[in-house]
């Protein structure tokens, strides 16, 4: 049975929304109050130094949301134990990237409330900004969603889906700053969510899924030995496993899934060829392991009292020495 402590997509999409909504509501409300005092607001000018530098600003704002956006979906979509692996069998590169990255990624709820903090906070500044050059407040909040929109959600996110990893490591540094910078508020939070949702580990698979998962990178055809194209370095590292390769792996997870039990009683009906400990290896003796290409035989001892037989040992033999010297 498996043990899958992961965190899905459907899981933190909720807790995002739900997250947002909340402080969206806080942070409005504070604005729409002071808006609401203001019986006429004067926009700059746009020959002003002040319409330029909010200009500026609101750019700044979009980038900042984009990256903590995008930064929010490429961490938390990276697993901890992937990331574990990466660290120690990935290529240079991915050893790398993931050194920078599991120490933060452990405590996925402190690293996901305090991105989503940033986020927020950005998010509801630009509102604000644009709010004093166009100067209606629906303006404002139509443009600014359109922005946060496409430049701060849909692009940064839909780059650090498929590089997260080099992503993550790069702003591994100012995503430390921002989990100190918000540790106060976060903490609390981030344990409160470790209590209700329990902590997020990473993901723990069990025999059938490594079956499938080592079936997904399987290729469909067998090993070639003559195989000029294939080189070294790709059977060692990258690439889909052989057939073969498969087969072995699937084969020996397997057995865990059996009992001696199980092997005993699919041949309890065949009597194992055995020896007992006074037995004299003549020919005849010789004869019938050769007959029987017997490799491991048994050696036991009859005992009276039990009226069974007990195994003292097993004799290892060497077919070909025996017919070398028994053609």
């Amino acid at each position: 049975m498996s043990i899958n402590f992961s965190y899905r997509y459907h899981d933190y999409y909720q807790f995002k929304i739900i997250f947002f909504l909340l402080l969206t509501l806080l942070v409005q409300q504070n604005v729409y109050a002071i808006g609401n005092n203001e019986e006429e607001k004067e926009t700059l000018s746009v020959s002003s130094a002040g319409f330029w530098g909010q200009v500026l600003a609101i750019f700044a704002l979009v980038i900042c949301s984009g990256i903590v956006a995008g930064l929010t979906l490429g961490l938390m979509s990276l697993d901890a134990t992937n990331l574990a692996i990466l660290s120690t069998a990935g290529t240079a590169k991915q050893q790398k990237y993931a050194a920078k990255i599991l120490p933060i990624r452990k405590n996925a709820h402190l690293l996901l409330t305090s991105l989503l903090l940033t986020n927020t906070v950005l998010n509801e500044t630009l509102p604000i900004l644009c709010d004093g050059l166009f100067g209606e407040g629906y303006v404002a909040v139509i443009i600014s969603t359109a922005l946060v929109f496409i430049f701060a959600e849909i692009i940064p996110q839909a780059i650090c889906s498929r590089h997260g990893l080099a992503i993550g490591a790069f702003f591994a540094i100012p995503v430390r700053i921002l989990i100190g910078f918000w540790y106060i508020l976060a903490w609390p939070i981030a344990k409160l969510l470790d209590y209700i949702l329990g902590k997020h580990d990473g993901t723990i698979y069990g025999v059938s899924e490594l079956r499938e998962l080592i079936h997904l990178h399987s290729e469909e055809k067998p090993l070639s030995l003559n195989n000029n194209n294939q080189k070294e370095e790709e059977r060692k590292a990258g690439g889909p496993l052989q057939k073969d390769t498969v087969e072995i792996l699937q084969n020996t997870l397997d057995l865990s899934l059996y009992s001696a039990s199980d092997f005993i009683n699919s041949t309890q009906q065949e009597q194992p060829f055995m020896l007992p400990i006074d037995t004299q290896l003549d020919n005849m003796i010789i004869n019938t392991i050769l007959q029987n290409e017997c490799i491991h035989i048994p050696v036991y001892k009859y005992d009276s009292s039990s009226h069974c037989r007990i195994i003292l040992g097993v004799l290892k033999t060497k077919i070909e020495w025996f017919k070398l010297f028994y053609p």
